[in-house]
């Protein structure tokens, strides 16, 4: 696109127009709320809980999040690892196991809304890579909704101008999305920053008002 003034041609960004959420947005998790599905799920009180929340093609970059855990599992004795996807999960375990993940790793079948508040309600960050670019990962909006301390590769970000909701990594590889999660987790003043953003985030940017 482009525009002629006084003989010269200025480049202009393609025409945008605003859509807003085609659904209601989540309220952010409650610590009541919180510390009963991580009983429920079994998640002790200084379990430490990455969550992977979507599907397990290839485009995703998924297999990034075990390298992430991998690293952060050597400095973090509690770490736990939560994929939720309604995909077949044998890829995701193959490659657990071949990284010395398994035993840290829980699968959780994402088959509604219930059980994608469920997981963001244990989770204690939440990693959202991407390796292809296209479209917008709605579990970025969905974690940030509800308060979850979220670091998004750079193409899972969307060209959103998060405003500090998100911690936005340079780019999708295993040891960065780990450097940015370690962050978050020594930094109670961050993480407490990303919980109060990410949802006035959502509401003032995403809301149907």
């Amino acid at each position: 696109w482009s525009v002629c003034i006084n003989g010269i041609h200025h480049s202009l960004p393609p025409p945008v127009r605003y859509l807003p959420l085609p659904w209601p947005v989540p309220e952010a998790v409650s610590g009541p709320e919180r510390a009963l599905h991580r009983c429920q799920l079994g998640y002790r009180p200084e379990d430490i809980v990455l969550l992977y929340a979507g599907n397990l093609d290839g485009y995703q970059g998924w297999e990034s999040v075990l390298d992430a855990a991998r690293v952060l599992r050597a400095r973090r004795n509690r770490l736990q690892l939560l994929f939720a996807t309604e995909s077949d999960p044998a890829p995701l375990w193959q490659r657990a196991r071949k990284i010395g993940m398994a035993d840290r790793l829980r699968g959780f079948r994402l088959d509604g809304e219930d059980a994608r508040r469920r997981v963001h309600a244990v989770a204690d960050v939440s990693l959202i890579p991407r390796r292809a670019a296209g479209g917008l990962p709605v579990k970025l909006l969905d974690a940030l909704a509800r308060g979850v301390p979220t670091v998004a590769a750079p193409l899972a970000a969307a060209g959103l101008l998060l405003d500090g909701a998100a911690v936005v990594a340079p780019d999708a590889e295993g040891e960065t999305l780990a450097a940015r999660a370690s962050r978050i987790l020594d930094d109670p003043g961050l993480r407490q920053k990303l919980s109060q953003e990410g949802p006035a985030y959502v509401r003032s940017r995403h809301a149907a008002a």
